[in-house]
């Protein structure tokens, strides 16, 4: 049955024929594989920095001058920002707003990132743009962690290792070495 639900998204680009299981597979590869035109580049010798809005670049040189002019007017708080959209996201955790609400039946989610929000919506909606495409596989995801978290199943890769001495357990995500670690601490408390 779920191989029924499934379907295929192709690449639009010119002379390009990528295609995937999966929506969000497919912006991925477009955005690493078709990037749009810079045609607007920094002005500061071998930045080499280039961006498709001017806007883009202005807010870029920023990152040479060290000039954040956008300031929280909260007392005691020295944070400051490049832009005005950084500087009222972090005011929300001053005020505690979650201005961005679920609008599903019942559900009282709220959030502080309209981003958040749009991610909440897709389990409602049960998008799962990321697809595994190994053949066989029909694992999906809303996110693209989740989907890159799975594919280390498929690969055998093990990036978490365990420091305790003499210990080589390794595992595939963070949360199972930290599981793990337990096991270690439980036992050295036993010990004393």
């Amino acid at each position: 049955m779920a191989a029924e639900l499934r379907c295929e998204f192709r690449c639009e680009f010119p002379g390009c024929d990528y295609s995937t299981s999966g929506f969000g597979n497919l912006k991925l590869h477009s955005r690493r594989s078709h990037p749009p035109l810079r045609v607007f580049t920094c002005a500061v010798p071998d930045c080499g920095y280039s961006a498709e809005h001017k806007s883009s670049v202005k807010k870029h040189t920023l990152t040479h001058t060290g000039e954040r002019p956008y300031h929280c007017e909260e007392q005691g708080c020295t944070y400051s920002a490049t832009s005005i959209g950084h500087i009222k996201r972090h005011l929300r955790l001053h005020s505690g707003e979650r201005p961005f609400k679920c609008d599903h039946p019942g559900c009282l989610y709220t959030a502080k990132e309209k981003c958040h929000l749009t991610r909440h919506l897709q389990y409602h909606k049960n998008i799962r743009p990321y697809c595994c495409d190994v053949p066989g596989c029909f694992y999906s995801a809303t996110e693209h962690c989740a989907l890159k978290r799975h594919m280390r199943y498929h690969s055998g890769e093990k990036p978490f290792s365990c420091d305790f001495p003499g210990c080589e357990y390794k595992a595939t995500e963070r949360g199972h070495l930290k599981g793990h670690m337990l096991k270690h601490k439980q036992q050295s408390l036993k010990e004393d």
